[in-house]
């Protein structure tokens, strides 16, 4: 909600059926921009509060909310048909924190996170055995992870993923 004369919560207008909880129920996941429908919304829904503060600049806070919302639709439908592109039982993310849900739930991806929402969370031993089991049920050939999850984590994964094929 608005807390103050010029703040905004950019996720005020959105359906919250369609907000990810959190592990801590009293939040919503952040990472709404994943969603480019989502953001959509919110794209235009920041232009409609520029156009209350900048009045002189309201058909330029226009015209850049149509010409962003038309890339959005096109990065949307780009998504799209490379998502096509990967065989439907092989359409999985695994990353190093759950910050892709959003993009998962839009796109039809399965998605697993080592972490939460935070990458402040602590990683646990069933966090690894999770994500290793998702590799063996998927048979993930690739995975990307960031410079910042320790690789005693990356070991474990490897080291129950070779236990048990």
């Amino acid at each position: 909600s608005n807390k103050g004369k010029n703040s905004y919560s950019v996720t005020e207008t959105l359906d919250k059926e369609m907000l990810r909880s959190t592990e801590y129920s009293e939040m919503y996941d952040p990472h709404v921009w994943f969603d480019v429908i989502l953001w959509k919304e919110v794209v235009i829904y920041i232009a409609s509060c520029l156009k209350k503060h900048f009045i002189k600049n309201e058909q330029e806070i226009e015209l850049n909310c149509k010409n962003l919302c038309l890339e959005l639709d096109i990065l949307h439908n780009y998504i799209i048909k490379k998502i096509n592109e990967i065989d439907i039982n092989k359409r999985v993310l695994i990353s190093a924190h759950d910050a892709f849900g959003y993009f998962g739930k839009r796109y039809g991806l399965v998605v697993e996170g080592l972490q939460g929402i935070s990458t402040d969370a602590e990683i646990r031993v069933d966090d690894i055995e999770r994500v290793a089991q998702t590799i063996m049920k998927y048979d993930i050939n690739v995975i990307f992870i960031e410079q910042t999850v320790p690789e005693k984590y990356i070991n474990g994964i490897n080291i129950i993923y070779y236990n048990c094929v």
